[in-house]
């Protein structure tokens, strides 16, 4: 059978299971939107490992950490230990808002701040930020799902295919069950896509002649043997790029999609265990992929431009069995889909708690507060697989965009600014990134 039909089968296969698990966990939701949203603020500990895990590792880990380590060589391993300052960031921020939630009913990234700087419109304009700097993440999630999707079916399927699926199936699950259905959700995924990074990466290796050394002696005295060095072929990995990522990790756990993981936890015990565990492991699974690049290069030398991003779906559909092909598909299609509804819950909050109730409707009861968080979830889906179709070259170029957000959120909890200052904080990087990048 051919790689289009196990493609087309265990997408349809993991789908339906996805989309079971969703309803099957949705029940009890009712009309409550603590319940939707924070998923009554009960999630354990193995649904939170996993979800965290899965929401970690998006497509970057299957298409730009290739892509890049293709490029430059082995610097992408340092991601790997940027996960250990993330983790700083989880608990500095993570058990404190837990608390916050659970003391005052917060639901939402900005929730808080309105109440702190007693202004609704300071809990508005964070809110609108962090929409927009979340929008770009969600496009490369979305854009690596069809370029996914393109490179497995050696372009037999057209890119927008991928980006209307993702959103499709997403919206099948999320708009049902909320935050729960998400949770339940990611941790399947978690399990599917840890699996099949490591299986991709060893019938890599083994393509590539199954022994290290042999594969690095490949490298050593020739124009590419930077690769193996720091900063790299392409001098990109640089120490002051290590030192901007492990300043950039510290901000990660204020995210607005981290927000309505630290809000559901059942207590601040899941958040601690979750987050040392998953840092535990980034160095290990960051590490294929930095040397999952240089092997590939070994395999398929001389690509260029866009095509190194697709790199590792573009050899496994040349050397591997159609029925790997498909389960690697179904890998890869997890990680993006559990990166992009974590994000989409977290606008969905900040389209209820901080516009629709803070402005439209303040008096609006449990039932419209919910209906307003699932139209929320589905504008803000629609919107990026629109904007997914421009296909920007490089993933990680787009990804550069929402990086001065991520600062711009930490600025927001500094103990001496008043509302007017952290306005001036919210607007001014915006301003800049507009006018020069």
């Amino acid at each position: 059978m051919t790689p289009l039909f196990w493609i087309a089968f265990f997408f349809i296969i993991l789908n339906v299971v996805y989309i079971v698990v969703g309803a099957f966990s949705a029940r009890g939701i009712g009309r409550s939107l603590e319940a939707y949203l924070v998923a009554k603020r009960g999630l354990g500990n193995w649904i939170t490992i996993l979800g965290l895990m899965a929401t970690w590792f998006s497509a970057y880990m299957f298409l730009g950490l290739y892509g890049a380590s293709y490029r430059t060589g082995l610097g992408p391993f340092v991601q790997g230990y940027i996960l250990i300052a993330c983790s700083v960031s989880f608990l500095l921020l993570g058990i404190p808002t837990w608390f916050l939630g659970k003391k005052y009913g917060y639901m939402s990234s900005a929730d808080f701040l309105s109440d702190r700087y007693e202004s609704r419109y300071v809990g508005l304009l964070q809110g609108l930020a962090w929409i927009i700097f979340t929008m770009a993440m969600l496009m490369v999630n979305m854009i690596g799902a069809g370029a996914l999707l393109h490179g497995l079916t050696n372009g037999v399927i057209p890119f927008w295919v991928g980006v209307v699926a993702i959103t499709i199936i997403m919206l099948s699950y999320l708009i049902p069950g909320g935050t729960r259905s998400m949770a339940w959700v990611d941790a399947l995924q978690g399990i599917i896509l840890l699996t099949f990074l490591w299986i991709s990466f060893y019938i890599l290796f083994q393509a590539a002649g199954g022994n290290m050394v042999e594969i690095v002696n490949k490298f050593v005295g020739t124009a590419e043997e930077k690769l193996l060095t720091i900063p790299g072929l392409v001098p990109q990995w640089t120490y002051g790029v290590w030192f901007f990522q492990g300043v950039f990790g510290l901000t990660w756990g204020a995210f607005p999609h981290m927000y309505i993981r630290w809000y559901a936890a059942r207590s601040p015990k899941v958040i601690i265990i979750a987050t040392l565990i998953t840092a535990a492991l980034g160095p290990l699974i960051f590490w294929h992929g930095a040397w999952g690049g240089p092997i590939a290069r070994v395999i398929e030398p001389g690509l260029t431009g866009a095509a190194t991003d697709s790199v590792l779906p573009i050899l496994i559909a040349r050397i591997a069995s159609p029925l790997f092909i498909g389960l690697l598909f179904a890998g890869a299609f997890a990680a993006i889909m559990s990166t992009t509804s974590s994000m989409a819950m977290g606008v969905s909050a900040i389209g209820t708690r901080d516009i629709y109730r803070a402005f439209i409707n303040p008096e609006a009861t449990e039932n419209q507060a919910v209906t307003a968080s699932r139209i929320s979830l589905t504008l803000f889906l629609l919107l990026g697989m629109i904007l997914s179709f421009s296909q920007p070259q490089f993933l990680m170029t787009l990804g550069m965009l929402f990086l001065p957000g991520d600062y711009n959120l930490v600025r927001s909890f500094m103990v001496l600014f008043t509302g007017h200052g952290l306005i001036s904080t919210v607007l001014m990087p915006g301003l800049l990134l507009v006018l020069f990048y």
